[in-house]
C-alpha cells in the first residue's frame, strides 16, 4: 500500500503518465484536440452548418431548425433554441 507522501517511481503507477492533469480534461479541452486543428487547417475551412426550415402557410410561416451545437467537429449541444422571436410578427433563426 502506498501513503499519500510515498514515491511512485516504482511499480504499475510508474507507466501512469504524470504529465496529465489530475483533474483534467477541463471544459473545452479534447483529446489530440492540437492535432485535429493542425489537420483543418490543411484546406483552410472546416465545415459546419445548420438545418432552417421555412414553410409559407396561410396564416402565417412555420419555421424549424436542428437543436444541435457544434464545437469545432464535436456536438457539444443537442438542445439549443436555434429560433427566436425579434417582433411579435418576425422571428430570427440562428
Amino acid at each position: 500500500m502506498r501513503t499519500p507522501t510515498g514515491d511512485l517511481s516504482d511499480g504499475p503507477a510508474a507507466d501512469l503518465g504524470r504529465d496529465q492533469p489530475v483533474f483534467g480534461p477541463e471544459l473545452g479541452e479534447f483529446e489530440h484536440s492540437e492535432r485535429r486543428a493542425a489537420k483543418a487547417e490543411g484546406d483552410g475551412e472546416m465545415k459546419t452548418g445548420t438545418t432552417t426550415v421555412g414553410i409559407k402557410a396561410d396564416e402565417g410561416v412555420v419555421m424549424a431548425t436542428d437543436m444541435r451545437a457544434s464545437l469545432g467537429g464535436m456536438v457539444s449541444s443537442k438542445d439549443v433554441q436555434k429560433v427566436e422571436e425579434i417582433h411579435p410578427r418576425g422571428a430570427l433563426t440562428i
